[in-house]
């Protein structure tokens, strides 16, 4: 049944049994959720008691939150193992842009790894710095450099804006620091 399924998820194959789960032993997995059509990602941050039921809290990766009970998040992990891979693999090769000290500069996402033990994605500008960014900080990046495209030469060598956009220029344009 879904209720002892629920317990035993995460429990190692080589165990002659099923290992039962705490209520904390979630804390920090990842899940994904359906909502309207569109795949949000999220991790579990947190448990708390709520009508005598334990809830799980997630904060989603656009920063949204709400919080399900344990068989809700069956549903969840499964759709999170689905299609985890395509959705981080998604991102990378994506143009960004970023300010630095007032100037605009042009990057790519060149891929997913550990950094300060979380999960982040590497950006490397056209100037050759490289930088770790959150999978939020990407996005608000991507809709900068979507504002911007225009203006960017990676081919000028400098990993700037070709005309040397400023903070100041780029006033109709989503701002990021």
């Amino acid at each position: 049944d879904d209720e002892e399924h629920a317990q035993r998820i995460g429990a190692s194959e080589s165990n002659e049994g099923s290992q039962v789960l705490g209520k904390d032993d979630f804390i920090g997995r990842r899940i994904a959720n359906d909502i309207k059509g569109y795949l949000y990602y999220g991790t579990i941050k947190g448990t708390e008691v709520i009508e005598n039921v334990w809830r799980y809290k997630v904060v989603y990766d656009d920063g949204d939150h709400d919080d399900y009970t344990r068989d809700e998040l069956i549903k969840l992990f499964e759709l999170y193992d689905e299609d985890e891979d395509s959705f981080d693999r998604a991102l990378v090769g994506a143009r960004v842009a970023c300010f630095f000290e007032d100037v605009l500069y042009f990057g790519e996402v060149k891929k997913i790894e550990l950094f300060d033990n979380e999960w982040n994605y590497l950006v490397v500008y056209s100037d050759g710095d490289k930088q770790h960014y959150s999978k939020e900080d990407i996005y608000r990046m991507i809709r900068l450099w979507e504002s911007n495209m225009k203006h960017d030469d990676s081919t000028n060598g400098r990993g700037r804006a070709s005309n040397s956009i400023t903070r100041v220029e780029a006033s109709d344009s989503e701002e990021y620091e």
